[in-house]
């Protein structure tokens, strides 16, 4: 599980493809899931613009969620060798105060 996140921040991900791929990452799409507490109708909006990628990492910034919500981050890449990978992890949104 990553670290936890305020509703009003917004950070960056970087998911590890370094022992899944073995050519550079050409393409990478990041979704977010609900998977657990309050409920959120607008889920995708946690997705904060288009992922980065540097070689066999992928990064996507994430904002938002429902204080006391765990998601679930999907990150599935595609790379020079026509493979697609797929890595995951759980974040919690938590209010700071």
């Amino acid at each position: 599980m990553l670290s936890p996140k305020d509703p009003t921040e917004t950070i960056a991900i970087t998911f590890d493809l370094t022992n899944l791929v073995t050519t550079a990452i050409g393409s990478a799409v990041v979704t977010a899931t609900h998977i657990d507490g309050p409920a959120d109708s607008n889920t995708s909006a946690m997705i904060s613009g288009a992922a980065s990628i540097s070689g066999f990492y992928v990064t996507q910034n994430i904002t938002g969620g429902v204080a006391g919500a765990t998601y679930m981050l999907r990150c599935t890449a595609s790379a020079d060798t026509y493979y697609t990978y797929v890595v995951s992890d759980t974040i919690q949104v938590v209010s700071v105060t």
